[in-house]
Protein backbone atom coordinates (compact mmCIF):
# COMPACT_ATOMS: atom_id res chain seq x y z
CA UNK A 1 0.00 0.00 0.00
CA UNK A 2 1.36 3.40 -1.00
CA UNK A 3 1.66 5.89 1.83
CA UNK A 4 2.53 9.32 0.40
CA UNK A 5 3.15 10.99 3.77
CA UNK A 6 5.05 8.15 5.46
CA UNK A 7 8.35 9.92 4.76
CA UNK A 8 7.29 12.94 6.81
CA UNK A 9 7.28 10.77 9.92
CA UNK A 10 10.94 9.75 9.63
CA UNK A 11 12.40 12.90 8.00
CA UNK A 12 13.33 14.69 11.25
CA UNK A 13 15.23 11.64 12.49
CA UNK A 14 17.04 11.21 9.15
CA UNK A 15 18.05 14.89 9.07
CA UNK A 16 19.33 14.63 12.65
CA UNK A 17 21.33 11.50 11.80
CA UNK A 18 22.79 13.15 8.73
CA UNK A 19 23.95 16.20 10.64
CA UNK A 20 25.29 14.94 13.93
CA UNK A 21 26.12 11.25 14.22
CA UNK A 22 29.54 9.74 14.80
CA UNK A 23 31.09 7.67 12.02
CA UNK A 24 32.54 4.40 13.37
CA UNK A 25 33.74 2.86 10.10
CA UNK A 26 33.27 3.44 6.41
CA UNK A 27 34.38 1.88 3.14
CA UNK A 28 33.27 2.03 -0.46
CA UNK A 29 33.54 0.20 -3.74
CA UNK A 30 32.61 0.86 -7.34
CA UNK A 31 29.73 -0.47 -9.41
CA UNK A 32 28.38 -0.07 -12.94
CA UNK A 33 31.84 -0.45 -14.50
CA UNK A 34 33.30 2.21 -12.22
CA UNK A 35 30.67 4.85 -12.96
CA UNK A 36 28.90 4.54 -9.58
CA UNK A 37 30.04 4.12 -6.00
CA UNK A 38 28.56 2.14 -3.13
CA UNK A 39 29.49 3.19 0.40
CA UNK A 40 28.68 1.34 3.61
CA UNK A 41 29.08 3.33 6.81
CA UNK A 42 28.64 2.28 10.44
CA UNK A 43 27.41 5.14 12.62
CA UNK A 44 26.43 5.77 16.24
CA UNK A 45 23.49 8.03 16.91
CA UNK A 46 24.38 11.18 18.82
CA UNK A 47 23.12 11.16 22.39
CA UNK A 48 22.47 7.41 22.50
CA UNK A 49 24.29 4.15 21.98
CA UNK A 50 22.17 3.12 18.98
CA UNK A 51 24.37 1.85 16.17
CA UNK A 52 23.13 1.60 12.59
CA UNK A 53 24.48 1.39 9.06
CA UNK A 54 24.00 3.60 6.04
CA UNK A 55 24.23 2.15 2.54
CA UNK A 56 24.83 5.01 0.11
CA UNK A 57 24.75 4.92 -3.67
CA UNK A 58 26.42 7.70 -5.58
CA UNK A 59 25.78 7.80 -9.32
CA UNK A 60 25.68 10.78 -11.69
CA UNK A 61 25.94 13.15 -8.69
CA UNK A 62 22.75 11.64 -7.23
CA UNK A 63 23.12 10.40 -3.66
CA UNK A 64 20.73 7.90 -2.14
CA UNK A 65 21.05 6.84 1.48
CA UNK A 66 19.47 3.74 3.01
CA UNK A 67 19.51 3.64 6.82
CA UNK A 68 19.71 0.04 8.04
CA UNK A 69 19.07 -1.22 11.53
CA UNK A 70 21.41 -3.98 12.79
CA UNK A 71 18.74 -6.57 11.89
CA UNK A 72 18.32 -5.19 8.38
CA UNK A 73 22.09 -5.12 7.92
CA UNK A 74 22.27 -8.79 8.99
CA UNK A 75 19.59 -9.68 6.46
CA UNK A 76 21.44 -7.81 3.70
CA UNK A 77 24.69 -9.54 4.65
CA UNK A 78 23.04 -12.98 4.57
CA UNK A 79 21.55 -12.26 1.15
CA UNK A 80 24.97 -11.13 -0.12
CA UNK A 81 26.65 -14.30 1.22
CA UNK A 82 24.11 -16.59 -0.46
CA UNK A 83 24.45 -14.79 -3.78
CA UNK A 84 28.24 -14.69 -3.45
CA UNK A 85 28.38 -18.46 -2.93
CA UNK A 86 26.18 -18.98 -6.03
CA UNK A 87 28.44 -16.74 -8.12
CA UNK A 88 31.60 -18.46 -6.88
CA UNK A 89 30.16 -21.90 -7.72
CA UNK A 90 29.85 -20.79 -11.34
CA UNK A 91 33.30 -19.13 -11.47
CA UNK A 92 36.25 -21.43 -10.59
CA UNK A 93 38.87 -18.66 -10.72
CA UNK A 94 39.07 -15.02 -9.66
CA UNK A 95 38.19 -13.06 -12.80
CA UNK A 96 39.49 -9.79 -11.33
CA UNK A 97 42.99 -11.21 -10.93
CA UNK A 98 42.87 -12.91 -14.32
CA UNK A 99 41.92 -9.67 -16.07
CA UNK A 100 44.37 -7.58 -14.04
CA UNK A 101 41.66 -5.34 -12.68
CA UNK A 102 43.08 -2.33 -10.84
CA UNK A 103 40.75 -2.71 -7.85
CA UNK A 104 41.40 -6.36 -7.03
CA UNK A 105 44.85 -6.54 -5.39
CA UNK A 106 44.98 -2.87 -4.44
CA UNK A 107 41.58 -2.98 -2.73
CA UNK A 108 42.46 -6.13 -0.78
CA UNK A 109 45.75 -4.59 0.39
CA UNK A 110 44.00 -1.40 1.44
CA UNK A 111 41.24 -3.30 3.24
CA UNK A 112 43.81 -5.37 5.12
CA UNK A 113 45.77 -2.30 6.23
CA UNK A 114 45.60 -1.83 10.01
CA UNK A 115 43.45 1.02 11.20
CA UNK A 116 41.43 1.18 7.97
CA UNK A 117 38.21 0.03 9.59
CA UNK A 118 37.20 0.91 13.10
CA UNK A 119 39.12 4.12 13.67
CA UNK A 120 36.10 6.32 14.16
CA UNK A 121 35.94 10.02 13.53
CA UNK A 122 33.49 12.68 14.49
CA UNK A 123 31.24 13.75 11.65
CA UNK A 124 32.47 17.32 11.80
CA UNK A 125 33.25 18.00 8.16
CA UNK A 126 30.47 19.80 6.42
CA UNK A 127 28.53 20.39 9.65
CA UNK A 128 27.91 24.03 8.75
CA UNK A 129 26.38 22.98 5.43
CA UNK A 130 24.23 20.36 7.11
CA UNK A 131 23.01 22.79 9.75
CA UNK A 132 22.21 25.34 7.04
CA UNK A 133 20.28 22.67 5.16
CA UNK A 134 18.28 21.87 8.30
CA UNK A 135 17.52 25.58 8.86
CA UNK A 136 16.36 25.99 5.26
CA UNK A 137 14.15 22.87 5.53
CA UNK A 138 12.67 24.23 8.77
CA UNK A 139 11.97 27.63 7.18
CA UNK A 140 10.28 26.00 4.18
CA UNK A 141 8.08 23.92 6.51
CA UNK A 142 7.25 27.07 8.50
CA UNK A 143 6.30 28.88 5.28
CA UNK A 144 4.04 26.00 4.26
CA UNK A 145 2.31 26.06 7.66
CA UNK A 146 1.76 29.82 7.42
CA UNK A 147 0.33 29.46 3.91
CA UNK A 148 -1.99 26.69 5.08
CA UNK A 149 -3.26 28.95 7.89
CA UNK A 150 -4.01 31.79 5.43
CA UNK A 151 -4.50 30.40 1.91
CA UNK A 152 -5.72 33.80 0.71
CA UNK A 153 -2.20 35.20 1.13
CA UNK A 154 -1.18 33.49 -2.10
CA UNK A 155 -3.56 35.49 -4.27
Amino acid sequence: MFKPFAGLKVMPKLFKRMASDEVLASDETTANFGLSRLRLTAKREAGSAEVYAVLSTISSDVHQHFHLSPRELDELTNIARVIQSKVREEKPFDADDALGAPNSAARRARAAAPGRIGDGRKAAQGVLFKVALLVVAFLVMLLIVKLLERPGALF
